[in-house]
């Protein structure tokens, strides 16, 4: 609902960090990310939001 520092982090099954998204302040409103994969194997992954006090994660995976 506000401006504020936005992180959007993939992480693969193990806990490591495989890729940054975003890490920057980002205006209100709706915005889309896209991921390209291309250089990591199919698998599960998690996909982290923080922003401000608030930390979303979900789980997907990535099919080849």
């Amino acid at each position: 609902p506000e401006t504020s520092e936005i992180r959007l982090t993939v992480y693969d099954l193990m806990g490591r960090e495989a890729k940054e998204l975003v890490n920057s302040r980002v205006d209100k409103g709706e915005h889309e990310v896209v991921w390209k994969a291309s250089n990591l194997p199919s698998g599960v992954y998690f996909i982290q939001l923080i922003s401000g006090n608030n930390i979303q994660t979900e789980k997907v995976l990535l099919i080849k």
